[in-house]
């Protein structure tokens, strides 16, 4: 639900829908996941690579995730 508000231009909605969302499974790899995605898409990367983090931390084998992170990572360093 958060990705599709985010992509209708709701952004602080889907942002709240994730915390919610998140306080209630804070150890859902998807939702970390997604979540992290949610603020690249806003803005938002230094948050961004801490949920990135975290979502590493619970599914170390996930391509995706290393992928978004290795992305990211790159930018702030420029």
């Amino acid at each position: 639900l958060s990705v599709a508000l985010a992509q209708t231009g709701q952004s602080a909605q889907a942002v709240m829908k994730a915390q919610r969302a998140l306080s209630r499974n804070p150890n859902s790899f998807e939702l970390r996941f997604n979540y992290g995605v949610l603020l690249i898409s806003v803005n938002r990367p230094l948050e961004a690579l801490a949920e990135l983090r975290i979502a590493n931390r619970l599914r170390p084998e996930d391509q995706g995730c290393i992928e978004q992170l290795r992305n990211l990572e790159s930018q702030l360093q420029k």
